[in-house]
């Protein structure tokens, strides 16, 4: 059984990890699957993209950031803000 925290390969399932998932409004939500889509090489292709909201605990420390787990990748893709 998958971790919440694991991206799915089928459909390829992106997971963003954010301060707060509710600050992301849908359009830009919307906007960051096509730029996916065109970007990595997923014209078509149905995907999932899933927003998590980090803990307080973990944010403590870090600096702010959108960290991006991709399929099959096994590690993050740091995006920058």
């Amino acid at each position: 059984m998958a971790n919440e925290n694991e991206a799915a390969i089928r459909p390829p399932t992106f997971v963003f990890f954010v301060n707060d998932a509710k600050l992301f409004p849908e359009t830009y939500r919307r906007y960051m699957k096509k730029q996916l889509r065109s970007d990595a090489g997923f014209p078509g292709t149905p995907m999932r993209l899933l927003w998590r909201s980090r803990r307080r605990a973990d944010n403590e420390g870090k600096t702010a950031g959108v960290n991006v787990q991709a399929p099959g990748s096994g590690g993050k893709l740091a995006l920058p803000t």
